[in-house]
Formats: structure tokens, sequence, C-alpha cells
């Protein structure tokens, strides 16, 4: 019988460390969707300051 409560401990260690596994997987995936959509946006700023570059030196040179 005290292998019994070694058993269940470590089931019980396992199974919070599977929680844990879970919550931090979660965490990490919402985090690289952010970074996803922030380096987009980002993207996107890059290609209309690209435009608005354009524009100003079409319109230097007019």
């Amino acid at each position: 019988m005290t292998e019994t409560p070694e058993k269940i401990t470590s089931l019980k260690n396992v199974e919070e460390i599977e929680k844990l596994k879970a919550k931090y997987e979660a965490a990490d995936q919402s985090n690289q969707a952010k970074i996803l959509a922030l380096e987009n946006k980002i993207a996107k700023n890059c290609d209309e300051i690209f435009e608005l570059q354009q524009t100003n030196k079409r319109i230097g040179e007019e």
C-alpha cells in the first residue's frame, strides 16, 4: 500500500504538467497570432509609406 500514494502523486504531477503545457501552448498560439497581426500591420504601414514617398517624388518632379 505504500506504492499507491506514489503512483497517485506521480499521476497527479503528470496531469498538472499536462494542464500547464496546454495552458502555455494556448498562450503561445495567442501570442503568435498577435505577432502575425502586428507584422501584417507593419507591412501595410511600410507599403503606405512607400506609396507616399513615390507620390512625393512624382510631385517633386512636376
